[in-house]
């Protein structure tokens, strides 16, 4: 299902994300830790009830479904709890064009910005007002840049901007690029991701593995980059793809309309998550099931066992007290002989007897061999 959101879905999310404005913060939960880095925000919207933002380093929506939360809170949980409790949301935003999603916050005691970089590894910050670092997931440094508390926040410098770029710088792009297709220059470059940059190709009918374009190649794409610019939000999936708009590259795939592009993800993707879980459990429960059964044939075949050698006994038994007389005959006999003779003698002599089958000298034992009745 879908790993990464990328720039352009992003701004399509966040115009459905301004109706969580004034929107109450109740609780924050990180499931994971600084591994799985999911975050879960409790928001109590006017006129709606209860919500829960979801926001991971690949993807974030808002969702009725409340995830399995920890029982002891992760240190950086506890950090934004303490400054963000009962917090207001004043502001929802992409930061340009970046996969950055920034949440202003009010409380009684002062201001706050929360930044979430919803890119691999992915990182949350929190700010005060002016935008200095007061405390981060992860602290980072780049050659550019540094995530350290008392910092400024500074996120990527972000050299084309999507929704603002001209024809001109289009073109420059595409002629300095060192990538091997064009394909791959506008969904790096222009931070679109594959799926976005075959469609504008598609809709300008330019071979996406050819590298430069002529000038009129360059404006039936750039038409094409405010046409995509301008879509309306038609969101629907389409296999393993959530898509906000429609378009080409899907035209004759089935699909599941949404009213929303946040429905879509949240349908999908909660889905996935209930489904793994349900699987999980079933997986798990199968397993307890399994080793109890185990048990179980273990202590069957016991108690057979048991019960064979019960019913074994009860004839032998059975047997000797049927031939109790012929028995204790035998005894007295051979305890006379032992007076008389060895045992290596007594055993020579009754090498052929009718009863006594066997005698073991050593251990001074003798078997015998009497009919039931």
């Amino acid at each position: 299902m879908k790993s990464t959101i990328s720039s352009i879905e992003l701004a399509a999310l966040v115009k459905e994300f301004q109706v969580l404005i004034n929107a109450k913060l109740n609780k924050i939960w990180l499931i994971g830790g600084s591994n799985k880095k999911e975050l879960f925000l409790q928001l109590h919207l006017p006129g709606q009830g209860k919500k829960y933002l979801k926001v991971t380093p690949s993807v974030s929506y808002f969702t009725d479904h409340k995830a399995d939360t920890p029982e002891k809170p992760h240190g950086f949980c506890m950090f934004l709890r303490k400054y963000l409790n009962s917090a207001r949301i004043r502001g929802i935003e992409q930061v340009d064009f970046e996969r950055i999603l920034k949440i202003d916050l009010e409380t009684a005691k002062g201001k706050y910005i929360f930044y979430a970089e919803l890119f691999i590894p992915g990182n949350y910050i929190l700010t005060d007002e002016n935008n200095i670092i007061m405390s981060a997931l992860e602290t980072k440094k780049w050659k550019d840049r540094e995530i350290k508390k008392g910092l400024e926040y500074v996120w990527p410098n972000l050299k084309h901007n999507f929704l603002k770029l001209k024809k001109e710088e289009l073109a420059e792009l595409i002629k300095k690029s060192d990538k091997e297709n064009l394909v791959k220059t506008l969904a790096i470059e222009l931070g679109l991701g594959g799926v976005y940059a075959e469609e504008l190709l598609l809709g300008a009918k330019i071979d996406k593995n050819k590298k430069k374009l002529t000038d009129k190649e360059i404006i039936t794409l750039f038409d094409q980059i405010k046409i995509l610019r301008k879509l309306k939000l038609k969101p629907a999936v389409f296999g393993k793809e959530i898509i906000p708009f429609d378009m080409l590259s899907f035209q004759d795939k089935e699909k599941q309309e949404f009213k929303t592009f946040n429905e879509a993800l949240d349908g999908t993707l909660t889905e996935d998550i209930i489904t793994k879980k349900s699987e999980t459990q079933t997986k798990e429960a199968t397993k307890h099931i399994s080793k109890e059964e185990r048990i179980l044939d273990k202590q069957q075949e016991h108690i057979i066992k048991l019960k064979k050698q019960s019913e074994e006994n009860q004839k032998v038994g059975e047997a000797i007290y049927h031939n109790y007389q012929l028995i204790e005959e035998i005894l007295v006999e051979l305890k006379k002989a032992k007076e008389k003779h060895t045992w290596k003698e007594i055993k020579a002599k009754l090498k052929d007897h009718k009863v006594i089958k066997q005698i073991n000298d050593k251990n001074q034992e003798v078997i015998v061999e009497v009919k039931e009745k």
